[in-house]
């Protein structure tokens, strides 16, 4: 018997036996609550087929997308809506995941590095915000606003000097030549 077959057959068992413990009422389980296994699966399987040498490194993209959103899904089947929403930051760490795996398995290195790594800052500036009292959002909008007053000041500052370049180009009355 080989692994592939195994593994099949273990899941039908688990499976079988969840169902039958729901029909009985002792446990709560709903089939159609697992569809994010099928997410899970397909993205083992494209991590796979690249490890096998039967797809190129777009594999591990769509493989690390499709694993981590079908945990998402499973957390929120699993845990609900409210840890939900401080988990929302996992769909950009997905693809930062794939970057950085095709960086690190030797396909355009430095690109996809430099996305893998803006993709994770991203993730891990929302998870922050997400998890923390600060909120970021108004700390964004103090920044613009020191900006605009230090682009303000740098203005006046260059108007005043051309001010006084004028005045030095000017002839005094008290001046002989």
């Amino acid at each position: 018997m080989d692994r592939k077959n195994r593994f099949l057959g273990a899941t039908f068992v688990i499976l079988g036996a969840a169902l039958i413990l729901n029909y009985y009422n002792i446990i709560s389980f709903d089939i159609w609550s697992l569809w994010p296994v099928v997410f899970i699966y397909f993205g083992i399987k494209a991590e796979r087929d690249y490890f096998n040498g039967h797809a190129g490194s777009r594999n591990l993209l769509l493989g690390s997308i499709l694993i981590i959103y079908g945990i998402y899904f499973l957390a929120d089947v699993f845990l609900g809506y409210r840890i939900m929403n401080l988990l929302g930051p996992l769909f950009v760490l997905g693809p930062a995941v794939g970057f950085l795996q095709m960086a690190y398995y030797g396909h355009r290195r430095k690109s996809n590095y430099r996305v893998g790594v803006i993709l994770t800052v991203i993730s891990a500036f929302m998870f922050v915000d997400k998890l923390s009292l600060i909120k970021f959002d108004v700390l964004i909008y103090v920044a613009f606003i020191f900006i605009g007053l230090f682009m303000m000041r740098k203005n006046s500052h260059d108007i005043d000097n051309e001010d006084n370049d004028f005045e030095d180009d000017t002839h005094h009355p008290d001046e002989r030549y």
